[in-house]
């Protein structure tokens, strides 16, 4: 283990699981993804030598959070996402090539896989000729040349530090990590034959295993349960949660197989009426969808005296993403486990239909994205007795069907139409999460602002950039307007009459939460580049302070606190400068003959103030208060010719002209000499004599303003977007 990584070990709290000990273990994930060498070294840690209990568990945690945010990264657009992840698995196929891989360290990397909700890579099985488990000794038998699973399955089971009676989730867990370790031609039969145990718990697991992602985990599954039929194991409730979730599966061939299942029960007498006392619910909670189309659901419940909280994680373009069911001691923990939850995502009461249209929703979404849902919302169906939970059409008019099944919305006038619609530019008042998340913040929007040459080239490429996510909006909006209408709220038939209209293909710029988007998109992107250059100035990551340079939280700063007075004179003063260099830098910039985007102006600045500035929260800030004073002075140049004030002391107009010539040497692609004329070069000669303070301060101060004058106007056609 290097250095470096003890040093980022030692600065996470001693209780990993801990509230306060997540925010910590994500910001380091976050800094690992800007550090392919660190994140290598973690998992070699991980892959070659066994710990102690709690550093192992440090470990795999970090790793697990690495890997997970960089897979949300990939959902969302986001090549650092994938290439990471890529990068990630090639070097674990180097390592396995080369023997560096220990058994025990298989297993662990396969739980940082799973965990993360990713599929674990096929380097991470052992070679063919044996398998090995936990704690289980050799399972090198052979039987005709290949691993003679029955004789060593008990052995294995056995070992699996988890109560098979008790705990089906945890049991799904364990035996991943041990599947990702069994050869691939192995896994049909492995599966097999652990669900055809005798236990009850295992047929319940060959129900979950349906919708593994593995096909030959779910071809093991269907052939388990068969056997458990044959050998009269099967339960009375079977028949009755096949024929729910049949329709879940998006494969014909292996529906056909769950069909024969059905029918073979039926000829075996296995099913009948079977009367099970609904679960009580206590509370039902819904988020409201974010920006990349998440939801959760959850669900307070009880069962006889038996207390449970059904979770239901949803995200548009990939279906149920996760769902699981926990169980409560107690009342008074069912309710912390909700205020918990409501205190890191606002949720509304929701009545439990609402739940069932979410999820069938989901399935639907799913299944045209050729994606199984998440094993576990058979628990959550089977906990709630949802029997009757299918695949309901995800478009935009059959969800708005839902809460509109008349079609009074659809028939409204034009003009009241309309009215619905403008009333959207108000939401970002009402809902936070609106403020927070609605946005596009992809790889094709950063990439459409840093290489736009032109406000209208930037304006275009935004708007076209939207046009392609009409669609993921449309359906967004839909399904806000379902959960609105679901807890009665008014803005509902608003959020249903905007999602028809994007649908219908009206014009984006015609709505005004489309134009929020759009705006909110812009200033986030530039804060993320702004945020990408602060973060890679930095690459110190000795104990001393990395805590102090880790991500700030919240990134991208949205909405930066004003600044204070004299804030941006303190910061500055540590890098040698003064504000009265900013500013005509930034008039500088506002003045260029071609648009200056925010990367390339914020670049300059990074070489030139980013070395004297050690602590990255106060870099940011920096940032923060640099993109302010651009916004202010690009807008208050757009609204008088006659904005620039010049300070009266020769000393600081000095400071001034050499900020602006800053502005122009360090951006010379967007000072073109082409489109220079002697005005400009004479007003380049008394700004570099003041700069050395050999101008006369009234020749300098009579004609500068008449040239700044002509270069503002210039700029009046290039309609900036701000």
């Amino acid at each position: 283990m290097s250095p470096d990584l003890i040093s980022l070990l030692s600065i996470i709290p001693e209780q990993v699981r801990a509230h306060d000990a997540g925010r910590v273990v994500q910001q380091i994930a976050q800094r690992l993804l800007r550090d392919e060498f660190l994140a290598i070294d973690l998992m070699e840690t991980i892959g070659a030598e066994a710990h102690d209990e709690a550093t192992d568990e440090l470990l795999v945690t970090l790793l697990t959070s690495v890997l997970d945010e960089a897979r949300m990264l990939r959902e969302n657009g986001r090549f650092v996402g994938s290439d990471f992840i890529e990068m990630m698995q090639e070097h674990l196929a180097m390592l396995n090539a080369e023997n560096a891989l220990k058994h025990f360290g298989r297993f662990r990397l396969a739980s940082c896989w799973t965990g993360a909700g990713l599929e674990t890579p096929d380097c991470l099985a052992l070679s063919s000729d044996w398998v090995a488990a936990p704690a289980a000794g050799d399972l090198g038998v052979l039987k005709d040349g290949v691993p003679d699973l029955e004789v060593d399955l008990d052995k294995l089971i056995d070992a699996l530090p988890v109560d098979v009676e008790g705990d089906l989730q945890s049991l799904r867990e364990a035996l991943s990590h041990v599947l990702a370790t069994i050869p691939r031609e192995f896994r049909r039969e492995f599966a097999r034959m652990v669900v055809g145990r005798p236990k009850a718990t295992y047929e319940d697991l060959g129900c979950t295993w349906i919708f593994d992602q593995q096909a030959e985990i779910r071809q093991g599954a269907v052939d388990g349960l068969s056997d458990r039929m044959m050998a009269g194991l099967a339960s009375h409730t079977l028949i009755k949660r096949l024929a729910s979730i049949r329709s879940w599966i998006a494969d014909k061939e292996e529906q056909a197989r769950i069909d024969g299942l059905i029918r073979d029960a039926k000829r075996r007498g296995i099913g009948g009426a079977q009367v099970k006392a609904a679960p009580k619910v206590h509370r039902v909670l819904a988020s409201m969808v974010d920006g990349s189309g998440a939801q959760s659901l959850t669900i307070a419940l009880q069962s006889g005296s038996a207390r449970k909280m059904a979770i239901v994680l949803l995200k548009q373009g990939f279906g149920i993403k996760d769902a699981y069911v926990v169980p409560c001691s107690s009342a008074s923990e069912q309710r912390w486990l909700i205020e918990m939850l409501i205190a890191q995502v606002p949720a509304w009461d929701v009545p439990l239909e609402y739940v069932k249209q979410a999820i069938s929703i989901g399935l639907e979404d799913g299944l045209k994205a050729q994606r199984y849902p998440a094993v576990g919302l058979i628990d959550v169906a089977h906990a709630l007795e949802f029997a009757d939970v299918r695949p309901h059409s995800s478009s935009v008019q059959e969800t708005i069907a839902l809460m509109d099944p008349d079609g009074e919305i659809i028939k409204l006038s034009p003009q009241v139409k309309g009215r619905l619609i403008n009333a959207s530019k108000y939401w970002a008042n009402i809902y936070p999460m609106i403020v927070e998340t609605w946005f596009e913040d992809s790889d094709a929007m950063t990439n459409a602002i840093v290489t736009s040459a032109t406000p209208t080239a930037l304006k275009k490429a935004l708007w076209y950039n939207l046009e392609d996510r009409r669609d993921h909006w449309a359906n967004l909006i839909a399904r806000s307007a379902l959960l609105l209408h679901s807890t009665g709220a008014p803005e509902a038939k608003q959020f249903a009459a905007v999602a028809l209209s994007l649908s219908e293909g009206r014009p984006l710029k015609k709505i005004p939460i489309m134009e929020w988007i759009a705006d909110l998109s812009l200033e986030v992107c530039e804060y993320e580049i702004v945020a990408d250059f602060g973060s890679t100035h930095v690459s110190d990551m000795s104990s001393s302070n990395i805590t102090s340079r880790l991500p700030p939280k919240n990134l991208p700063t949205l909405n930066p606190k004003p600044e204070k007075p004299g804030e941006l004179a303190k910061l500055l003063q540590a890098a040698g400068q003064t504000e009265w260099w900013i500013d005509g830098y930034m008039v500088g910039v506002c003045i260029a003959p071609k648009f200056v985007s925010p990367p390339s102006w914020i670049s300059v600045l990074i070489t030139i103030l980013g070395p004297a500035m050690q602590d990255e929260v106060k870099l940011q800030r920096l940032f923060d208060l640099l993109m302010l004073r651009y916004m202010s002075t690009l807008k208050d140049l757009q609204k008088s010719m006659d904005f620039v004030i010049f300070p009266e002391d020769r000393h600081l107009l000095g400071i001034w002209s050499d900020g602006l010539l800053a502005a122009w040497d360090g951006n010379l692609d967007f000072w073109p000499k082409a489109k220079l004329n002697e005005e400009d070069k004479v007003a380049r000669e008394l700004l570099e004599n003041m700069a050395e303070w050999k101008n006369d301060t009234n020749n300098f101060s009579e004609s500068i303003p008449k040239w700044l004058q002509k270069r503002i106007s210039a700029q009046a056609g290039m309609d900036y977007y701000i």
